[in-house]
């Protein structure tokens, strides 16, 4: 979501503009577990604060 610029004074007052941003690096972290189940479980737990989990891929 972009982030959004007030232009104009809003009733005179000051105006806080909060933008959301994400990182744009990514990094591959990986888990094991008996099922794919359990792995992908354990695969979410260890995804840091403030990123989220783009893509999931299984290796034998």
């Amino acid at each position: 979501m972009p982030a959004r610029l007030c232009l104009r004074p809003y009733d005179g007052v000051m105006v806080k503009v909060v933008g959301i941003i994400a990182p744009k690096e990514t990094q591959e972290i990986n888990t094991e577990g008996a099922s794919y189940t359990e792995a992908y479980a354990a695969l979410n737990e260890v995804v840091p604060e403030g990123w989220r989990l783009l893509s999931v891929r299984i290796e034998r």
